[in-house]
């Protein structure tokens, strides 16, 4: 199971207007199980801030077609990999959230759980992005940063999404910052004691499952 493969999202005017974003309407909806593949609104920078769809699930600025995406990004190694390399230097997405699921894998199962902030209603992960032309047509995809587990996370898996605060979601957006000395600042686990997490029904393992009920606790 990827890490981190499936969020969901509850977006509303006040979301955005959270985010500084006023014109955001049109991308006024909630989405209880995405999956990679599937589009998303992402906020780049863009003299103001812009929300786009982009396909979750980063291609290769040299791809040709639409396969072989990627949907995270290890914070240890985004400065190797040529892959990623210039996109965390001069394409840095928030990809906006209200949860996430995770598997924790047992010997003969895997246990669902989802996992929010507790004092957030919406937060934003650090992201990636690219832009490809396929068969002559525009394609946004972006991925999500992972990092090392916090004490939340590491009963349930050895990977974590980066998620920003409120104060570091402007700066990362900053084009002027392109030192990796910078960004690697931002690519830490969210404090522990800010989230929560609760076991849930496999409902979650199916993406067609895309309602309110696979967040009920089990």
């Amino acid at each position: 199971m990827y890490m981190c493969g499936r969020y969901g999202f509850m977006l509303t005017g006040d979301s955005w207007r959270r985010f500084e974003i006023e014109s955001a309407t049109v991308h006024n909806t909630t989405r209880y199980n995405l999956a990679p593949s599937q589009e998303a609104p992402v906020i780049t920078r863009n003299s103001p801030k812009k929300v786009q769809l982009m396909q979750f699930g980063l291609l290769p600025f040299w791809a040709k077609e639409n396969k072989g995406y990627v949907i995270n990004a290890r914070a240890e190694t985004i400065f190797e990999k040529t892959m990623f390399k210039k996109s965390v230097l001069e394409r840095r997405c928030l990809v906006p959230a209200s949860f996430f699921f995770e598997w924790q894998r047992k010997p003969d199962i895997k246990i669902p759980y989802a996992i929010k902030l507790i004092d957030e209603d919406v937060f934003a992960f650090a992201g990636i992005y690219n832009e490809t032309e396929i068969d002559g047509k525009k394609l946004l995809s972006f991925a999500i940063i992972t990092t090392v587990p916090n004490s939340i996370m590491k009963p349930i898996h050895d990977r974590m999404p980066v998620i920003l605060s409120r104060e570091e979601e402007d700066e990362w957006l900053d084009p002027d910052m392109i030192e990796p000395e910078r960004i690697e600042k931002f690519l830490d686990p969210y404090p522990s004691d800010k989230m929560k997490a609760w076991q849930i029904s496999s409902l979650v393992n199916k993406p067609q499952n895309d309602f309110k009920e696979i967040l009920k606790p089990v």
